[in-house]
């Protein structure tokens, strides 16, 4: 099959624009622009920042600094409360043992540095 020069000069043209734009890609990564996301192996017992697990549990953390923000000052404007109903005091006290777990929690949570890299390194 017999092709014309101008088709071959688009082709070339074509590939070598494809060619630079891939180089100006890497550029900028290299430059630190955006980092795309990478798949990584996940360890085992570790929250990760993009998992469903780890969005639900600091909505429910939200959650409850809230209802901890409306508690304490009742709290600490009746001091009695909690000695003569059983009830707020399991409230209470279950609402301390969330906020520990949270704590413990937070050792076994991944985070990204500045470089958009998943820093998983248990602490």
């Amino acid at each position: 099959m017999k092709t014309d020069s101008s088709t071959d000069a688009i082709l070339s043209e074509k590939f070598s624009e494809s060619d630079h734009s891939h180089s100006s890609e890497e550029e900028d990564h290299d430059a630190g622009m955006s980092a795309p996301r990478r798949k990584i192996n996940k360890k085992c017992c570790m929250m990760y920042p993009d998992d469903s697990i780890a969005m639900g549990w600091e909505g429910f953390i939200s959650i409850i600094l809230l209802i901890s923000c409306f508690t304490t000052p009742i709290s600490l404007a009746f001091p009695d409360l909690e000695s003569e109903n059983i009830s707020y005091r399991n409230f209470s006290i279950s609402i301390d043992l969330i906020f520990l777990m949270e704590i413990m929690i937070n050792f076994r949570y991944a985070f990204e540095d500045d470089t958009y890299q998943i820093i998983d390194e248990p602490k």
